[in-house]
């Protein structure tokens, strides 16, 4: 491969000086080291009746738990002592400063009001119900449909003791898995032929400051053809793995530093960690987690992904207007910490990739407003695992990374391999930049796992490994589960 064209770089022009004082900054996060928070304890209440505890691990992989935001109004980016810190480009143009009123105790005046219609006959709202029946929202159909694939996952792991003990058991369980991927890629396909709508988004009020930016070693990241690089033009190799809880469980503790320091001597240089939307629009002190995770994350160099990930106390298979609110007010936040990227829904469903792609383009947008320099992940559609749409149809934005999610035959059937791997976002990564953003399985499917890491190595391809919890990567007394003892090998190379 030629060595790559090094590129140009230009700080951020400041912006003009606000016209009152900005809010003070929250206070520090409080601490939440401890041997609580190394050995993954969570607290709180368990989780509601809706989603009960299951006994036996799902075979899909570990994903449906067995535990059961800072909602603030858009504002202004800090105007004085902001990073100077080089921009990947091509960046996004600077977007207008926000208009701040003179005194504090004036309000942000807000959009027109839009005089409300009268309410249609029933026949008219039988007819427009028809016509846009896709077009509302994508929390609907698709959500009870993704119930449905959930529930078959629960469902099979009560078999997972017979499954492993006995060859007709593997056999009958795997033909479920690939019975109900083919029932879901024929539901995505034809939802994906009508499409769904964007909907409009609440109109931007002021924000709260940004954080200072922590301290830390890690860069501002962009991409340049199908690499993800430093302002340098340097290619960055993403490696690392998920921490699953806060998605859920709204008192999950932060990695530890010490858990923190392992994953960075084992290679790991990322931590993807799925967001509960609700949590981080509504709790301050949720928030102030996520400040915490970032922070230590930070210290040591490292990134921290953030991921949309439930909505409604359930893994979301699609956005709502609602998170674009979320995305506004999280990107201003972080917007002076490089080690903050953006996952903007985890593995849409039941919509085609021109879809997806318009709804990625409107959330980065409300992002890029507040954050011109983020570097954002845009998943696959039929939940993650298609991306090569990409290619004739690009979202249209700067320093977007297209994601996918690779698991075991278990969950992708068993034509899992090389051949398949280049089908779903193989060829795609030889022109634009990809990243797996999850993976794992059981421990029979561990061979095909490690083959899999061996083919993003020869691809240049990032991954993030699912996830930390008990029985995953790390076991309950700590030490490399199965599976961690893969993602260890791989991190050497």
């Amino acid at each position: 491969m030629p060595t790559p064209t090094p590129l140009s770089f230009q700080p951020p022009a400041p912006l003009p000086a606000a016209k009152r004082p900005l809010a003070p900054s929250p206070p520090a996060p409080p601490a939440v080291d401890g041997p609580a928070a190394d050995r993954f304890v969570r607290r709180g209440p368990a989780a509601p009746p809706a989603r009960p505890a299951i006994a036996d691990r799902p075979l899909t992989h570990s994903r449906y738990p067995t535990l059961a935001g800072v909602a603030t109004t858009p504002g202004v980016p800090p105007t004085s002592g902001a990073s100077a810190t080089p921009v990947v480009a091509p960046t996004p143009a600077r977007p207008p400063a926000v208009a701040v009123p003179a005194s504090p105790a004036a309000p942000v005046a807000p959009a027109a009001p839009v005089a409300a219609a009268a309410r249609p006959g029933l026949v008219q709202r039988l007819k427009d119900g028809w016509k846009q029946a896709w077009a509302p929202s994508w929390a609907g159909v698709p959500n009870w449909v993704h119930h449905l694939w959930e529930s078959s996952g629960r469902a099979s792991g009560k078999f997972h003791a017979w499954a492993r003990q006995s060859a007709p058991g593997r056999v009958a369980i795997n033909a479920l898995g690939t019975v109900m991927a083919g029932i879901w890629a024929v539901v995505d396909k034809l939802a994906g032929l009508r499409g769904m709508k964007v909907p409009a988004f609440a109109p931007a009020g002021p924000l709260e400051r940004p954080l200072p930016t922590f301290p830390g070693p890690a860069t501002w990241l962009g991409t340049r053809g199908n690499q993800i690089v430093d302002p340098a033009g340097k290619p960055i190799r993403l490696r690392g793995v998920n921490l699953s809880g806060l998605e859920y469980d709204k008192a999950a503790d932060p990695l530890s530093p010490a858990r923190l320091d392992q994953l960075k001597a084992m290679g790991a240089n990322v931590i993807r960690v799925p967001l509960n939307q609700d949590w981080a629009l509504a709790d301050p002190a949720y928030v102030k987690r996520l400040d915490a995770q970032v922070e230590r994350a930070a210290a040591r160099g490292m990134y921290v992904l953030f991921d949309m990930h439930w909505i409604d106390g359930h893994q979301a298979a699609a956005p709502t207007a609602e998170t674009a609110t979320m995305w506004r007010q999280l990107a201003n936040r972080y917007s002076q910490q490089p080690s903050v990227l953006y996952d903007l829904q985890n593995e849409p469903g039941m919509i085609g990739w021109e879809a997806n792609a318009q709804w990625a383009e409107a959330l980065i947008k409300e992002i890029r407003q507040v954050h011109p320099r983020s570097l954002v992940m845009v998943e696959g559609t039929n939940k993650g695992q298609r991306i090569a749409g990409a290619l004739d149809r690009p979202v249209a934005a700067a320093n977007v990374v297209y994601q996918v999610h690779a698991y075991g035959p278990r969950q992708h059937g068993p034509g899992v391999g090389p051949a398949q791997w280049d089908r779903l976002f193989g060829k795609t990564a030889e022109k634009l930049p990809v990243f797996v953003g999850e993976f794992g399985g059981l421990d029979d499917e561990l061979g095909a796992l490690s083959d899999l890491i061996k083919y993003l190595d020869t691809k240049g391809i990032g991954w993030a490994a699912w996830h930390l919890g008990a029985g995953d990567v790390f076991a309950a007394d700590g030490s490399l589960a199965p599976l961690g003892k893969v993602v260890a090998e791989g991190l050497k190379r």
